[in-house]
């Protein structure tokens, strides 16, 4: 990430299931205002035991690897969690574990529904609103310091 001359307070790490691991890894190694995590996971290995629980030892292979809950705890910026109660790709419980694991202050998002990265399509207005308010409270924490935000 090329942030040279760039405000951190400017900048919103945001991620969607793979790619919330590696928007987690530059936020918790770089300043930034905020982090947005669509269908995030608590590791590689959480996932590969969920999705592979036939092949024994798999999550030994990906051990250490995408390790978003290690991550989390480097992160002193506000998280928005976004996840579909009905996601066939990363289960539900996952993005709630992510979500506890998260420093706060701390948002998250349910969307009723069966989507995974998709969240913005199937409840356009909740999803909309939910990051309108959070960016707002992230630019506000900019300007005043940060702010504690409550579970939606």
């Amino acid at each position: 990430m090329n942030t040279k001359g760039t405000d951190p307070k400017a900048i919103i790490s945001f991620g969607q299931s793979f790619g919330t691991a590696v928007a987690t890894h530059s936020a918790a190694h770089r300043q930034v205002a905020g982090v947005v995590l669509e269908a995030p996971f608590p590791s590689a290995s959480r996932v590969a035991r969920k999705v592979f629980w036939f092949l024994p030892g798999v999550s030994l292979l990906v051990h250490g690897q995408l390790d978003t809950q290690a991550w989390l705890k480097e992160i002193r910026a506000p998280v928005l969690i976004v996840h579909c109660r009905q996601d066939p790709v990363i289960p539900f419980h996952l993005g709630r574990e992510v979500y506890d694991a998260v420093l706060p202050p701390k948002d998250f998002l349910q969307i009723n529904g069966y989507c995974h990265e998709e969240s913005s399509l199937i409840a356009p207005t909740q999803y909309r609103t939910a990051l309108q308010e959070f960016l707002s409270r992230v630019w506000e924490a900019g300007v005043s310091g940060p702010q504690r935000s409550d579970v939606r």
